[in-house]
This record gives structure tokens, C-alpha cells and sequence, in this order.
């Protein structure tokens, strides 16, 4: 991880970040992730790259996950885009995770390491929380 120590990440391991979770509902990122404007990693995964279908929602009513490759290299940093998935409007009628999304937040993703989902990540935009019913990033397991 030397790549990555200036960086500070703050580490999120909760286990409702997986796709397949429905428990909470109302779990949130939005104030450590968009006031602190903060670096973070996964414990023992990655960020999402599926969209979780409903009503398994990563722990809050809306779940953001990307389609966006992440870097490959050692110390390469790129643009992602955090597309949302809202539980609440898909419970009566499924929204589409295809992106693009209007609810699409710009971010950086950084490989530390070699080592699978050693990344870290930064929300350059803000996270829509749909009238503070939460907003949650979705993590995966890697291998």
C-alpha cells in the first residue's frame, strides 16, 4: 500500500454494502463522503460494479455502483462514475441500472497495489440521498 499512504483512506466495512443486502434501509455515506470530501477504500472488496437489483439494495434506499473499469496499474488514477439505483421508485416499477444515469456522480479511483481491490476512492461530486432516505456505495468481494 505505499502507493496509496498519503492518501489517508478511511476504511468501510460494513457488511450492508454488498449487493445482497436489504438490512438498515437508511444507511449512509452522504456525510462522511461528501462533507469530509474523504479518500476511502473497501475492506476485502471493491466498489460495486453491478447494480444491485431490488429490493437487495446495499443497505439504503438509494445505492450507488459504477460501471466504469478500474485501473489496472500501479499508482494509475482514473475518472469513475457512480450511477444510482433507487429501491424505493423499483419496488412499484424497476428503474433501469443501465447507465447513463441522471443521478451519475464524477469520482477517482486509485490502484495502491498489485493486490485484488487494493484501491482507493474519492466522491468528487455529491451523493443524492433523495430527501435524506440515505445514500449508500455498494461494495463486491474480489478475488
Amino acid at each position: 500500500m505505499p502507493q496509496c499512504e498519503p492518501f489517508g483512506a478511511v476504511t468501510l466495512s460494513d457488511s450492508w454494502r454488498k449487493p445482497n443486502s436489504i438490512s438498515g434501509m437508511r444507511n449512509t455515506d452522504t456525510k462522511i463522503l461528501d462533507e469530509h470530501r474523504t479518500w476511502f477504500r473497501f475492506e476485502g472488496g471493491q466498489l460495486s460494479n453491478t447494480c444491485p437489483h431490488p429490493p437487495l439494495t446495499c443497505g439504503s434506499t438509494n445505492s450507488y455502483w459504477t460501471p466504469t473499469p478500474m485501473p489496472t496499474k500501479v499508482g494509475e488514477t482514473r475518472i469513475f462514475y457512480l450511477n444510482r439505483i433507487n429501491a424505493k421508485n423499483s419496488f412499484q416499477k424497476y428503474l433501469s441500472c443501465n447507465p447513463p444515469s441522471k443521478y451519475a456522480v464524477e469520482g477517482r479511483v486509485t490502484r495502491c497495489s498489485e493486490a485484488p481491490g487494493d484501491l482507493v476512492y474519492r466522491i468528487e461530486g455529491q451523493l443524492d440521498d433523495n430527501a435524506n432516505d440515505g445514500a449508500s456505495i455498494c461494495s463486491m468481494d474480489v478475488q
